[in-house]
């Protein structure tokens, strides 16, 4: 009895993980970059990127794309305050980095 109830928990929480990640628009399988970074929209169809909740972690990785367009932006204030943020990767479809970007990331020590 033990061992069928757990084997359902186990099942239901795989299903859960898979509806989660086909559901959710910026999945890794469209950007392949951090999960938790936020993206916004701009007018010439291209996207900018923030920290989202990726904030507290060390290292970010930027995808090229979200959902088949270009991250052309690092808006203003857009990852400060990420203290514990190490090492960030930004592609080079990356045209604009706005002011104070990383404005007190105070363990930034590699960007790539």
């Amino acid at each position: 009895m033990k061992k069928s109830v757990l084997a359902v928990l186990l099942a239901l929480l795989c299903a859960a993980t898979l509806v989660f990640t086909s559901c959710d628009a910026g999945s890794l399988s469209q950007n392949e970059g951090t999960f938790g970074l936020e993206y916004y929209p701009l007018p010439d169809g291209t996207y900018a990127v923030a920290s989202g909740t990726a904030t507290y972690l060390e290292e970010i990785v930027i995808p090229k794309e979200y959902m088949g367009k270009e991250i052309t932006v690092i808006p203003e204030n857009a990852f400060k305050g990420c203290t514990n943020l190490k090492k960030i990767t930004i592609p080079d479809s990356v045209t604009s980095i706005g002011d104070d970007a990383f404005r007190d990331c105070s363990s930034l020590t590699s960007v790539n």
